[in-house]
């Protein structure tokens, strides 16, 4: 059986995950310095900072007005959503934060699930609720008002 997803919860659903991937990856670098000399005979930046900095020029001051510590906010969804509902966690961590394709979570909870000797078995319709069904949970936990996958 198939089912059918409105567009507008789709659309929702994959803005708020690549928010929820940028938040992520959004954590302050450990060192801002590496062990090497450049050219010009100063330290040279270590690689995380240096990334860091590139990305700071995507993010306007209003989205940090709005959320202070995003990252926090961020992991806290996250591990409320693994201690609540354990397969919403794994196929959006999957998928939103590592970027794994949602045919290969399918096959992952799958083979899982024989390894476990358990009697569930995925498809990609019920591996795309997981998905939507999570990252509305992250979303609302976050209280984000503008991003929700349910639309409001």
């Amino acid at each position: 059986m198939t089912v059918s997803i409105p567009q507008t919860v789709l659309a929702e659903t994959f803005k708020t995950m690549w928010e929820l991937a940028s938040y992520w990856h959004d954590e302050l670098p450990i060192r801002t310095h590496s062990r090497e000399i450049s050219e010009g005979g100063t330290p040279e930046w270590h690689h995380d900072f240096a990334r860091w900095i590139g990305r700071a020029d995507q993010f306007n001051d209003q989205r940090w007005a709005l959320h202070p510590e995003p990252r926090v906010k961020t992991t806290r969804a996250f591990r409320k959503l693994r201690s609540r509902s354990p397969r919403e966690y794994e196929v959006v961590y999957r998928t939103a934060i590592l970027h794994i394709p949602l045919e290969e979570t399918v096959e992952w909870l799958n083979a899982r699930a024989i390894r476990g000797g358990h009697p569930d078995r995925y498809d990609i319709d019920a591996t795309l609720m997981l998905l939507i069904c999570g990252v509305d949970k992250i979303a609302t936990w976050f209280s984000w008002t503008s991003t929700t996958a349910s639309g409001g």
